[in-house]
C-alpha cells in the first residue's frame, strides 16, 4: 500500500513538472496559420533599421536593388505595427541585405549558403521564446537578434520581379518562416510579378506584433 501510495505521488510531481514547465513556455493561442513551417520568428521591437549593401555594382536600370527593398519595407510596414526604415550607411542594423549576384555574395559572406536558382535568402538568428497553440498544433516562437539576407541580381528580370523577392525576403526578415500556399501571396515559394501583400500574407504575421 505504501508503495502503491509513494508511486502515486512520484507521478503526480513528475505530471506537476511538466504542466509547470508548458505553462512557462506556452505563449498562448494563434488565430491564423498559413505558413509550411510549424516556425515563427519576430522582432521585441516596434521599428527596425535594414542596411542595403549593394556589392554588384551593376546600375539600378539593370538592377533596382535599393528601390525594391525601400518598396517591400513600406509595404509591410503599411500592414503590420512594425515600421521598417532603409539605410546605406549603418552596418550595425539588425537586419542585413546584400544586393548582387549569388555567387559574389556567398563568397563575401559565409553566413549564407549557396543554393542554385535562388532569387534571395534570407538567414534567421534568434532565441526561443516559447510556442503558439494552432488549433491542436503547437508552433514554435524565437525573437530575432539578427536577420541576414540578400537579393540576388538576375539578368533579365524585371523591376516587379525584383520587387516581389524584396518584398518576400523582408517578409522573412520580419518572422515569416516557411511559405504561403497560393501563388498570390508574397510569401508564396516561387519568385513572381506580384507586389501586393495577400490577406493571408498580412494575418499569419501581423499576429505577432
Amino acid at each position: 500500500m505504501k508503495k502503491t501510495i509513494c508511486f502515486v505521488l512520484i507521478i503526480s510531481l513528475v505530471y506537476s513538472s511538466i504542466l509547470q514547465v508548458y505553462a512557462s513556455d506556452h505563449l498562448g493561442s494563434l488565430t491564423y496559420w498559413y505558413s509550411s513551417s510549424g516556425t515563427i520568428y519576430h522582432w521585441n521591437a516596434t521599428s527596425r533599421q535594414i542596411y542595403c549593401n549593394n556589392i554588384s555594382g551593376i546600375g539600378s536600370s539593370s538592377f533596382p536593388f535599393l528601390t525594391s527593398i525601400q518598396y517591400g519595407a513600406s509595404l509591410w510596414s503599411a500592414s503590420v505595427n512594425l515600421s521598417l526604415s532603409t539605410n546605406t550607411t549603418n552596418s550595425s542594423s539588425p537586419i542585413y541585405f546584400y544586393g548582387g549576384d549569388q555567387t559574389s555574395v556567398c563568397l563575401l559572406d559565409s553566413r549564407i549558403d549557396y543554393v542554385y536558382g535562388r532569387a534571395g535568402v534570407v538567414k534567421y538568428y534568434g532565441t526561443y521564446e516559447g510556442f503558439y497553440t494552432y488549433g491542436t498544433t503547437s508552433k514554435n516562437c524565437y525573437v530575432f537578434s539578427l536577420a541576414l539576407g540578400a537579393v540576388y541580381y538576375i539578368a533579365g528580370k524585371t523591376e516587379n520581379q525584383y520587387k516581389n523577392t524584396a518584398s518576400h525576403e523582408i517578409g522573412h526578415a520580419i518572422g515569416w518562416n516557411g511559405h504561403g500556399s497560393s501563388s498570390n501571396m508574397i510569401m508564396y515559394s516561387s519568385n513572381s510579378s506580384v507586389i501586393t501583400l495577400s490577406t493571408n500574407d498580412v494575418l499569419h504575421i501581423a499576429q505577432m506584433y
